[in-house]
């Protein structure tokens, strides 16, 4: 028998309970804190990536000590449990409690008055002081860990409630009382049992830091989730006897592998590009190798190159090396939209069935995972998929993961840029978002596309990623300087001299600051697009852009028309379709039902993709749903104008794929850059819907260097013209002079106004925090993170009101879906809720309040995970329509949702 199994708890000690079940089913609080701390070693062991582990280690000196201090955290998460009044709780308990000679109250108590995880945090302080001789100002940080256990911290001056509340806490000068003792009991089983001693006795205490805090916050509360799963840790319901701990163990040992867990370890052996991708590296993509292999610890690295060049492909190189090469263990891949994030997961799930024998977990995270057939076919079974050489990979969705909180924790997950800034947010259980990407390598794509309240995320998560040690890898067609530098800047935590970055280029950040840029040669020589300014007066379907599109299409060009809203998008489409024809023109945006989206984009991607069958004159017309990662290739753009960045991501989906014959006369990429009307006395004059999403600052000065141009040298002139935007030197005409400097201050007055809203849902910066008490307590209020005033909160908009579309009349207990009928009167089935999943949309953010007062959710869907959020519109069968507050709410499968005033 080993000096963990002799080690004998009293009798108080022994018969205190943690966890009831029914049929008077019960596991005793000392057993299943030991359950927690083996679960704490088994995640350290065979859960935890290398370069976590020797991070995490780091304060203590070795690994071992790191993995002791590790689980004896997770043991002693539920201390608090020893305690009065959670003891009372459950009378029959309580009377054996009272038996063992523990005093309980005469009355029941408010149990909110002294919740077990703030007991924690009390009692945590003085065991370290007595036992090990820690200073105060070193226990904050276990007490915050351990009080942090079910989401929220403990508020400053929490260490006080004991002596507020004695008979809750069963606090006592006299450290011999009987729950005094029975807590130092239970401290001390758990010291033994982790083998903590060493790992404890650290001088006067140990300095973790904030985001060790943070992150060892995130695995105490996953070890807890574990133990207390009764399937992995069946109720003894008997009194905790020394003997348990091996149970313990052989079921910790079982628990990770029966629930699908594994650390994925890189493969030991050099990246070979050519067998993970089917074909050779490009300059960019050896470069980012270079860089990311001369590595030595983990930093930042930017990828900055035109559109359609394989910065994608770079990444997930680099992902492979810095794994193999640092000890990561997996990645997290985030995107600007839930389309975006859909195309890189197949695109990263083609990544991962080339690699050699094995299983690979992988996750898609954002609120329509489920939609997404591919996601669900991987469903919690293997997949096997052949590759080269005879090597078999399997890639799986392992069933555990798919819950909102803990699809991060997957080794491999593609997701929207939400799920990343969630992990620097005010919001309930922010360190298992931060466990989430420790330990991985993480891809942010399209960094420029994130408006100034949304970089107040991003940077505060780089800043706390950069803490953690977790690499990080940006990518963007081009940043702004500033931009850049700011990126930079938060990553490393201080002012950073960032020098000249050429164009394109892979740039890798050190911890310290030392910034090296390694600039990539061009494939070929520049390219030259011709541009073509078109004024354009009235909506969407004006006669200017409808002629010339006619034109190209009559040549034999497909054309992507780019429209900066929905309403614009639909007047075009309208306008073409009664020149054209509807076969000659496909719409695409966000209100279409999430089943017509996607059969949307399929096609788009089966005709206008590196491998299609393209048509010959066909139109695409959309929104900006069609400007980010989408890999899809047109001859001729037509777009309104917006900020030059963004004129540049949609003209990468011009001429975007070699080797495709275009028709004669286009044998060079062209772009119309429309949704301005020019007036030669003064600034241009731009759509109201345009200015509504867009800055008239930004407008202006971009407008101003494209009026005249002919053309623009690619990818040379890129990085040129974006300094140029927004950099502030006077680009615009001195006749533009009043607008250009009203528009400005507004700009500049709106930026900053966005940033101080951010600011309050925001984390404050690791340096910022001075313990980890009040990192969550205001903001976002006490919502989980899958909460659309959540999302809403870290996107700066209207929260948003997602609805389920059906067609019915009369008495109102089953609509029409997409796919077959639906109840709303009980639960619906699997089929039925993925007819209802697939015929949701989010309304515009001004028909929300309507929403709001006058849809609701049936009353069969409360209790649904995947359905509790939504609210139902109900179309009349016949004209496919519905009032909604003063609009009329259309919908079809040609333009999709459409909102009219009524009477208009």
């Amino acid at each position: 028998m080993t000096l963990k199994s002799r080690f004998v708890l009293g009798s108080a000690a022994s018969n205190l309970w943690a966890k009831t079940g029914s049929e008077d089913q019960w596991h005793s609080l000392a057993s299943h804190m030991v359950d927690a701390a083996q679960m704490g070693v088994r995640l350290w062991e065979d859960w935890l990536a290398l370069s976590t582990r020797r991070w995490l280690a780091e304060p203590v000196g070795s690994d071992e000590a790191g993995r002791a201090l590790f689980a004896w955290l997770a043991g002693c998460h539920d201390l608090g449990k020893a305690s009065p009044a959670f003891q009372i709780q459950v009378p029959a308990l309580a009377a054996q409690v009272c038996r063992t000679g523990l005093p309980l109250p005469s009355v029941l108590p408010e149990r909110s008055k002294a919740p077990h995880a703030k007991v924690s945090a009390v009692a945590i302080g003085p065991l370290l002081a007595e036992r090990f001789g820690w200073d105060r100002r070193f226990t904050v940080g276990p007490a915050a860990i351990l009080g942090g256990h079910h989401g929220w911290f403990p508020e400053e001056g929490f260490s006080a409630e004991g002596r507020k509340r004695p008979s809750l806490y069963g606090w006592s000068d006299d450290q011999d009382a009987p729950w005094m003792a029975a807590r130092r009991e239970l401290f001390d089983l758990i010291v033994a049992v982790t083998s903590a001693d060493s790992a404890l006795h650290a001088g006067a205490g140990i300095e973790l830091g904030r985001a060790r805090e943070l992150a060892l916050s995130g695995y105490v509360i996953l070890a807890d989730w574990l133990a207390s799963n009764a399937g992995l840790f069946p109720y003894a319901s008997v009194a905790y006897a020394p003997p348990y701990i091996e149970e313990s163990t052989a079921r910790a040992g079982r628990a990770l592998q029966s629930i699908g867990w594994r650390r994925w370890d890189a493969p030991a052996t050099r990246l070979d590009f050519i067998q993970r991708f089917t074909f050779a590296p490009n300059a960019l993509q050896e470069q980012t190798i270079a860089t990311a292999t001369r590595a030595t610890e983990p930093g930042l690295l930017i990828i900055e190159a035109p559109m359609g060049v394989g910065k994608t492909e770079a990444s997930l190189a680099a992902v492979e090396v810095l794994a193999r090469t640092q000890g990561f263990g997996g990645t997290f891949i985030a995107l600007p939209t839930q389309a975006t994030s859909n195309q890189m997961f197949l695109r990263a799930r083609k990544w991962l069935e080339h690699f050699e024998s094995g299983t690979y977990v992988m996750e898609l995270a954002h609120g329509k995972a489920d939609q997404i057939a591919d996601y669900r076919a991987l469903g919690g079974t293997p997949v096997s998929i052949d590759v080269d050489e005879g090597h078999g990979a399997q890639v799986t969705a392992a069933d555990w993961f798919h819950g909102s909180k803990r699809r991060l924790l997957a080794p491999f997950v593609v997701g929207t840029i939400d799920q990343a800034l969630l992990c620097a947010a005010k919001v309930r259980h922010v360190a298992l978002r931060q466990v989430g990407l420790v330990g991985k390598v993480v891809v942010v794509d399209e960094v420029h596309a994130y408006d100034a309240h949304m970089s107040v995320f991003l940077r505060r998560a780089l800043r706390w990623l950069g803490a953690a040690k977790v690499p990080v890898v940006l990518l963007s067609a081009t940043l702004p300087p500033v931009t850049r530098r700011r990126l930079i800047e938060a990553y490393v935590g201080s002012a950073v001299e960032v020098g000249e970055i050429s164009y394109p280029a892979v740039v890798h950040i050190a911890p310290s600051g030392e910034v090296t840029s390694s600039p990539v040669t061009s494939e070929g020589p520049p390219k030259r697009a011709r541009i073509q300014v078109l004024t354009e007066r009235g909506g969407g379907g004006g006669k200017e852009v409808t002629d010339v599109v006619t034109s190209l299409v009559r040549r034999e060009a497909n054309v992507l028309v780019v429209r900066n809203t929905v309403v614009r998008a639909q007047e075009t489409y309208r306008a073409l379709v009664n020149v054209l024809g509807e076969g000659a023109v496909t719409l695409l945006h966000a209100r279409f039902l999430v089943d017509h989206r996607l059969k949307k984009e399929a096609w788009l991607a089966a005709h206008f993709g590196p491998s299609s069958n393209r048509p010959h004159g066909h139109v695409v017309v959309g929104t900006q749903v069609l400007e980010q990662s989408l890999d899809v290739d047109f001859d001729v753009l037509v777009t309104d104008l917006a900020p030059i960045d963004l004129v540049f991501q949609r003209m990468g989906r011009v001429h975007r794929h070699p080797g495709v014959h275009r028709p004669k006369g286009f044998e060079e990429p062209f772009a119309i850059v429309t949704g301005l009307v020019r007036v030669s006395t003064g600034p241009p004059e731009f759509p109201r819907g345009s200015l509504a999403v867009y800055a008239e600052h930004l407008l202006l000065r971009t407008s101003a260097l494209l009026v005249d141009r002919e053309s623009i040298t690619l990818p040379d002139e890129v990085p040129v013209l974006v300094t140029r935007v927004y950099g502030e030197e006077t680009i615009t005409p001195s006749t533009w002079a009043q607008r250009a400097a009203a528009a400005s201050a507004a700009w500049r007055e709106a930026q900053l106004a966005r940033e101080r809203a951010a600011e309050q849902f925001a984390i404050p910066a690791p340096e910022g925090a001075p313990n980890l008490l009040e990192l969550c307590r205001i903001g976002i209020g006490d919502r989980d993170d899958d909460d659309p005033a959540v999302q809403a909160a870290v996107r700066d908009s209207t929260p948003a009101i997602e609805v389920v579309i059906g067609w019915g009349s009369g008495s109102l207990d089953l609509i029409d879906a997409l796919g077959g009928k639906v109840p709303l009167d009980h639960r619906p089935t699997p089929e039925e809720m993925d007819h209802a999943l697939g015929s949701t949309l989010r309304l515009p953010s001004r028909l929300t309040s309507a929403a709001l007062a006058e849809l609701h959710t049936p009353s069969g869907w409360r209790e649904n995970p995947w359905l509790r959020h939504l609210r139902v519109l109900v179309l009349s069968p016949k004209a496919n329509e519905a009032p909604l507050g003063k609009n009329v709410l259309r919908y079809s499968e040609a333009l999709g949702l459409e909102a009219t005033s009524r009477g208009g």
